[in-house]
């Protein structure tokens, strides 16, 4: 249970209000299939899935650009604040000083917040190191291992638009037992989805709104 959407969310999206007989572990069911399903398609994998945690000591492949800057990509977006930051090759580990003498920053995250630009000429101000350059690694096989907090503090509205259209492909499943097409009474004639052949129209729905994270997220 991530609280991405609540029963009330679901009620609202769907317009109506669940009877007694439909056990609020039911419906709760319902949301949190919603949540995993949509963590799952984004690449959220861990407990917490999208929202905010610390992530300790992720191990990355170290990239360099050509113009000998690191450029270090985490798995979780989007990134919050950064703990460590180490090149690794085996038993050698290599600490990278994060701020200068004055408390600033070495690196940039840019606005989007999706990776970590560590300037080559800092290097020389880092902790102890052979080189005074990032090119000693560019050209060998080495690590990032990074200590890191990322993810939401408030999971975004159509984020949550996509769980409340997951939630509400399971509710109409429920109340179409029968895989019935359509249904009349009367003067009033009830159509379904055709699941069969065009899917859920709630399903397809949803993974088009969360196409946008699943392009931006590295956990896949």
């Amino acid at each position: 249970m991530l609280n991405y959407i609540t029963k009330s969310d679901l009620e609202g999206f769907l317009q109506t209000t669940f009877p007694a007989t439909v056990l609020d572990s039911t419906i709760q069911s319902w949301i949190d299939g919603a949540e995993a399903r949509a963590n799952s398609y984004m690449g959220y994998t861990t407990a917490s899935g999208m929202w905010m945690e610390v992530i300790t000591d992720e191990m990355i492949d170290t990239k360099v650009d050509a113009d000998g800057n690191l450029l270090v990509f985490p798995r979780k977006l989007p990134i919050d604040t950064i703990t460590s930051l180490a090149i690794v090759q085996g038993l050698s580990t290599i600490n990278l000083s994060l701020t200068d003498t004055n408390g600033n920053p070495r690196y940039n995250v840019p606005s989007s917040k999706d990776y970590i630009f560590f300037p080559g000429s800092q290097l020389a101000y880092s902790s102890s190191f052979s080189a005074t350059d990032f090119y000693s690694v560019k050209y060998s096989t080495n690590f990032t291992r990074i200590t890191y907090r990322a993810g939401y503090s408030v999971i975004p509205e159509d984020v949550k638009l996509a769980v409340e259209n997951l939630a509400a492909d399971s509710a109409m499943r429920y109340t179409n037992k029968e895989g019935l097409q359509s249904l009349t009474q009367g003067r009033i004639t009830k159509s379904f989805f055709d699941r069969a052949t065009k899917g859920s129209s709630f399903v397809n729905d949803a993974f088009s709104i969360l196409q946008g994270y699943r392009m931006a997220t590295r956990w896949i």
